[in-house]
């Protein structure tokens, strides 16, 4: 099938939205070249695919296991698509931002971070990565920063029955029992499912009538010891949050909120953190609002944030990505997984 993007050749399209076109072969340097509606094309070195890899992973990329090492590549490489999509949106926009001297500005940063000249280039040579190649990023990234500031420009303002709503929500709090199911450290997938089928297997009986949810959390619960009170969704999220994560992306948090009744069960098992848990709501009530100012600001960001998240989904499925395949050893025909999947840590 014919990609969107103008990669050059015939291209496949994926699961995962975008295009992918004939590979790259014979430069061991470059990683994957990006094609954005409208020509438009960025080329990844392999140094900088590394260092976006090493960002995601926090610096903990060697730890990681190899099928958890290819989830990171495929996220860079998927963030590397996005970048150059809205570079090229820029553009077309006309918007300037990469002058010269905010370029520099972001350069001394980095110097003085490195503790001087020389350590930043021996950090560089380290990584593979070239100053010019340090120069480039920091311009998309300069471009896509005005982008997104013309994105959020286009919304709408909230309106005060959307900030009640969202005030109401925001305090809401629940309680919520668990049966927890704890995924072995460095369990294997087969090990992983193994515990998901166990505990989806505890759920039918539940669902089905034949066992009731305290019934089956006296016989298979896991450090369920605390009695059950009533949280918010940043007291849930506590445990399970990382760094970077707001508690709306937590999957138990979402799931857990949106049982509507008292005594009803999440339909499936949830992953989060070190294990899977089946989840009854056992009461929800509304807490101490908070003030209407930051209510509003909240909101505004949030909406921009889901706006601005529509426009790059939209625009990956116009791009074209083509791979080195001595560099890249992720599937990139597949979706990425759901947030918290895959998490390492966690209660």
């Amino acid at each position: 099938m014919a990609g969107c993007g103008s990669g050059g050749g015939d291209a496949e399209q994926t699961e995962a939205g975008y295009a992918i076109g004939e590979p790259i072969n014979g430069d061991s340097t470059i990683a994957a070249v990006a094609t954005a509606d409208g020509g438009y094309t960025d080329t990844l070195s392999y140094g900088s695919m590394q260092q976006m890899m090493n960002r995601i992973a926090r610096g903990r990329l060697q730890m990681f296991p190899d099928s958890v090492r290819q989830q990171v590549q495929r996220a860079a490489l998927v963030r590397f698509i996005d970048m150059t999509n809205q570079v090229a949106e820029a553009r077309e926009r006309g918007v300037n931002a990469d002058s010269a001297a905010a370029v520099q500005q972001r350069v001394d940063r980095l110097r003085q971070q490195a503790g001087g000249d020389s350590l930043l280039q021996a950090r560089l040579e380290q990584s593979g990565m070239t100053m010019q190649e340090v120069r480039a990023d920091i311009r998309d990234q300069l471009q896509v920063v005005g982008y997104q500031q013309a994105v959020a420009e286009e919304m709408e303002p909230v309106t005060g029955e959307a900030v009640s709503e969202y005030r109401t929500d925001q305090a809401r709090e629940v309680r919520v029992e668990r049966i927890r199911f704890a995924v072995p450290q460095r369990a294997s997938p087969a090990q992983s499912d193994s515990v998901r089928q166990l505990a989806r297997a505890v759920l039918d009986s539940i669902q089905s009538g034949a066992a009731s949810f305290d019934a089956m959390a006296q016989r298979y619960g896991q450090a369920n010891d605390e009695p059950a009170t009533y949280q918010s969704r940043e007291e849930m999220a506590a445990p399970f949050t990382q760094r970077g994560q707001s508690p709306g992306d937590v999957p138990l948090v979402e799931q857990a909120f949106a049982l509507e009744d008292s005594g009803a069960v999440a339909e499936e098992p949830v992953r989060a953190g070190s294990g899977f848990y089946l989840l009854q709501q056992t009461g929800s009530r509304v807490g101490t609002l908070m003030d209407s100012s930051r209510a509003a600001e909240e909101l505004t960001q949030q909406r921009r944030s889901e706006y601005l998240q529509e426009q790059i989904e939209q625009m990956r499925e116009d791009a074209t990505i083509r791979l080195n395949p001595s560099r890249v050893t992720a599937d990139m025909t597949q979706p990425l997984p759901d947030q918290g999947e895959n998490q390492e840590s966690g209660g």
